[in-house]
């Protein structure tokens, strides 16, 4: 790649399941001063297929940022359009891993110029595209939120989608069926890529937040925080930026402390064929991730 040498900052993608914990962790993972997590959005996956739709034409900077202003999702990260606009000039040719790398590296200097990883936070086509992810970013570093699909499935019956405003779970089949595809290529892809794929089990996490942060944080390469500070950042109560107008209704407490005990809430909740159910459809996956 030509233009912007991709170095700082370092880029990692965190990818999940919906209702697995991952905007609780982002937010906690971003409160180390020298990382920070973007907002949902799915500017990647709309990048590569903008770029593969305009092959050999000329791409004008002006519409390439209102192309990526036009999904909500972007808006919702607040990033003034000036700022984009001026990274973008720094770069010599265009291609959707320049562009995306642009997007994270405007909000970084805008939201917040100390941090050194720029943590992109999505579903869906990224867990799907891990490949492409960490060959077209060679520093870049995977990680992914693991929860028991029977709590999955029990929070997403729970939860409205911010834009069918219809109850996430969906089908309980398609749900669990879509939980062991996720592990299953989460698994193929730590094999391929070993040592840039991270896992973080939801159920170890909230035990031990500062633990698990404090590893995630040296694979990352930050600057370790001694107890005092460590204590004074997860002791702080406020709203999230990662909750946005659109997830406000799905993620209200996160900036609240835990509370630990919901992790187990499904097996009161989740009547118990349809906890046989998820299990016999993810037994394998649910065996490699510790779930029994």
């Amino acid at each position: 790649m030509t233009g912007h040498r991709f170095s700082e900052p370092r880029l990692a993608f965190l990818v999940y399941r919906s209702r697995s914990g991952s905007t609780f962790f982002g937010d906690r993972l971003s409160r180390h001063p020298e990382v920070l997590v973007t907002p949902e959005s799915n500017v990647a996956f709309r990048l590569v297929n903008y770029f593969k739709n305009r092959h050999g034409k000329d791409i004008s900077r002006r519409k390439l940022v209102e192309y990526i202003y036009s999904d909500q999702k972007f808006k919702d990260w607040k990033l003034p359009q000036e700022n984009l606009a001026e990274v973008l000039h720094e770069y010599s040719e265009l291609n959707w891993a320049t562009t995306f790398y642009a997007c994270c590296r405007a909000y970084q200097e805008w939201k917040k110029q100390e941090a050194k990883v720029v943590v992109f936070k999505k579903s869906g086509w990224y867990y799907k595209n891990t490949d492409l992810l960490l060959s077209t970013f060679p520093d870049s570093l995977i990680i992914c939120m693991l929860r028991d699909p029977r709590a999955v499935y029990n929070s997403a019956c729970k939860a409205l989608h911010s834009e069918t405003k219809k109850p996430m779970a969906g089908n309980i089949l398609k749900n669990a069926f879509g939980w062991w595809d996720y592990v299953n290529r989460l698994f193929a892809a730590e094999k391929q890529w070993p040592g840039r794929v991270l896992k973080v089990r939801y159920e170890s996490f909230l035990p031990d937040i500062s633990g698990k942060l404090t590893s995630i944080w040296r694979e990352l390469g930050v600057l370790e925080l001694d107890n005092i500070k460590l204590k004074e950042i997860l002791d702080q109560q406020a709203e999230s930026h990662l909750v946005t107008s659109s997830t406000r209704h799905l993620h209200g407490n996160v900036g609240q402390r835990p509370i630990i005990e919901r992790a187990e809430g499904w097996k009161h909740e989740l009547p118990s064929w349809r906890a046989r159910l998820i299990r016999l459809i993810c037994k394998k996956g649910m065996g490699i991730c510790g779930y029994y």
